[in-house]
């Protein structure tokens, strides 16, 4: 019976840990996605409720009324869009299923940990096995989702530590900037009206 190092075991065990946290990350980067989606759906949807009210009632403007019927019709096609866009990300679902794999992560973790010291290869090749059917089953975290779990593994504060963090405050940038148009578009719309 030959034995695997515990240098592999420990790697092992690492990469499954890494792999966990990131799943945990990006089901929590999901679930944020959800939530902000709503809240965007329902800013603009207040946005062109209070159009709607404001020339009922008579409030001044700068502009004519066919104008604020286009910037009527322009919110309820953002409503739309982005009704459409984010239901099809399924957020929701997805950050459940991040979760779950998280879970079943957490448990094949504890079973390597349960094997201090030397493990021999046949059980060393079946937890390698048991990990690429665990992740298998589910679809990969995003890169920004592992960035955010390799900040805890670099030493604070160094040149590492500096580059990962902006990468990833980029990555997270960008992930979310897609929230960002509506609220430039309703912005300008609200300027320009009143």
């Amino acid at each position: 019976m030959v034995y695997e190092t515990v240098d592999r075991q420990v790697d092992l065990l690492t990469r499954i840990k890494k792999t966990t946290k990131s799943r945990y990350h990006a089901s929590s980067r999901l679930s944020f996605h959800h939530k902000l989606s709503q809240w965007i759906i329902a800013f603009i949807s207040c946005g062109l409720i209070y159009i709607s009210i404001a020339q009922i009632v008579g409030v001044d403007s700068q502009i004519s009324a066919k104008e604020l019927n286009l910037m009527q019709v322009t919110l309820a096609i953002l409503i739309l869009v982005y009704s459409l866009l984010l239901g099809q990300g399924n957020f929701i679902s997805r950050s459940k299923d991040m979760y779950q794999n998280g879970v079943e992560l957490g448990r094949l973790a504890r079973k390597v940990e349960g094997h201090d010291g030397k493990m021999c290869n046949e059980k060393y090749e079946s937890f390698i096995e048991e990990y690429y059917a665990v992740i298998d089953k589910y679809e990969n975290h995003s890169d920004v989702d592992y960035q955010r779990t390799m900040l805890r593994y670099c030493k604070k504060y160094s040149f590492e530590y500096f580059k990962i963090f902006v990468f990833f405050v980029f990555l997270y940038v960008l992930n979310f900037s897609v929230y960002i148009y509506p609220l430039v578009i309703m912005f300008f719309c609200f300027n320009y009206i009143y």
